[in-house]
């Protein structure tokens, strides 16, 4: 049997974390940055296929029907831009 290494779901809203959450998911969530930091660089450490930011945010868009699935092209830092994975 191959164990695969779990997808790590970064969330902002607790309830958001529970939806993520499942087989093969371990879902993050805090409001301190630093903390978030942290658990994310420990589940990094144990193994990972690989990390998503995973949100329920439509309704910040109203012309978005309810399910949508929204995939960043990148990420936007102050320091710098991160080109997504096009896989």
């Amino acid at each position: 049997m191959i164990i695969r290494q779990p997808v790590i779901a970064v969330t902002g809203l607790s309830f958001e974390a529970l939806i993520a959450s499942g087989p093969g998911v371990v879902a993050l969530c805090s409001s301190d940055r630093h903390q978030l930091d942290n658990a994310i660089s420990i589940e990094v450490l144990r193994g990972c296929r690989g990390i998503v930011s995973f949100g329920i945010a439509g309704g910040l868009c109203p012309n978005l029907a309810p399910g949508t699935c929204v995939v960043a092209r990148s990420i936007i830092t102050p320091q710098q831009r991160f080109t997504a994975d096009d896989m």
